[in-house]
């Protein structure tokens, strides 16, 4: 599928998808997964300025890890996409990686076109740690998360707490800037939801968003930037309340608009900004403009919730947009 703000060069009001935010019970394993295993630099802006946060660099995108042993890893219900210079030095980082994670949930899968085959080694899992060894539990997307010629062949990671990666090749006809970074983070909602969380992100976040009809149901694609996605795709379920209690709170994703106050003015028109949960609070405007950034987590239109997930919403005139990182993954 062509999307057309991906042929026509537009992006709409989302420039930037900037960093996935997770909390894990150990960040000794963190900084093997994603520093040895994923090839991310370590941060010095803010992990020198606090311990119990380690910010992971790859190209101008970032994971947030923060510490917390009182609760379970935070897990996503999806995946996130990431781009690399080479599937093939990514496969011998994980290989290398793999026998200081054993005991964990991590594996690594090589797919080829949508069929699976195991890569070697394969990390072994212990007691109820471990996660399923057949090829079964291996992603075969009907469709392609990165909508270019030839980005169907990737590396399926699973994280040492079950969260789910996809590592793609940058290619002459992606350019994906900086040849290394975030391409898109994949989140399932809840069912018949998927027009009007589209409607949302049009109406409120003012977004460019496409539905695509595929075998296995639609998708929903949110422009996040150039050559990034926000990709939302329908899924069963037989509590809503429980499933967003399980799912939907903790991890947060973090973008920047080009037009931020409008941004603020239509999420405080659903009365979406200003939760008490959040530790740096924005109750009006001139709050969120002096940090140059807001928070929300529910979606919602006209009054109608339709599911949660965290997003940090920050203006282009705050000083992290742009700035530049230190990397462990070039293009080269």
């Amino acid at each position: 599928m062509a999307l057309r703000w991906w042929t026509d060069q537009n992006v709409g009001n989302i420039v930037s998808l900037e960093h996935v935010n997770l909390e894990v019970p150990d960040l000794y394993l963190s900084k093997i997964f994603y520093g040895d295993a994923l090839g991310c630099a370590v941060d010095p802006h803010k992990t020198a300025k606090n311990p119990k946060v380690t910010w992971y660099n790859l190209g101008y995108q970032q994971f947030h890890v923060r510490w917390n042993s009182d609760s379970p890893a935070q897990i996503m219900d999806g995946h996130v996409g990431l781009i690399v210079p080479s599937l093939q030095r990514a496969l011998e980082r994980l290989s290398i990686s793999a026998p200081h994670l054993k005991g964990t949930k991590f594996q690594i899968a090589v797919v080829e076109d949508h069929t699976p085959r195991r890569a070697s080694p394969a990390p072994s899992r212990g007691g109820d740690r471990g996660g399923d060894s057949d090829d079964d539990a291996i992603p075969k997307p009907p469709y392609l998360p990165i909508p270019v010629k030839g980005m169907t062949r990737y590396i399926s990671v699973t994280c040492p707490w079950g969260n789910q990666y996809r590592l793609y090749e940058n290619t002459p006809d992606l350019q994906f800037r900086s040849g290394a970074g975030i391409a898109y983070v994949e989140t399932m909602c809840p069912p018949h939801t998927l027009k009007v969380i589209a409607d949302f992100y049009r109406d409120i976040i003012g977004s460019l968003a496409e539905i695509e009809e595929t075998q296995a149901g639609g998708v929903l694609r949110v422009c996040a930037g150039v050559h990034q996605q926000l990709i939302f795709r329908e899924k069963e379920v037989d509590d809503r309340t429980e499933y967003e209690q399980e799912n939907g709170r903790g991890y947060h994703i973090c973008y920047y608009v080009a037009n931020f106050s409008d941004t603020f003015k239509r999420l405080d028109e659903e009365q979406l900004v200003g939760e008490e949960k959040y530790n740096d609070k924005y109750p009006n405007l001139q709050a969120a403009l002096k940090a140059c950034q807001l928070r929300f987590e529910k979606l919602s239109i006209k009054g109608v919730r339709l599911m949660v997930l965290e997003q940090e919403v920050r203006s282009l005139f705050h000083t992290h947009f742009n700035r530049a990182l230190v990397n462990s993954i070039t293009s080269t």
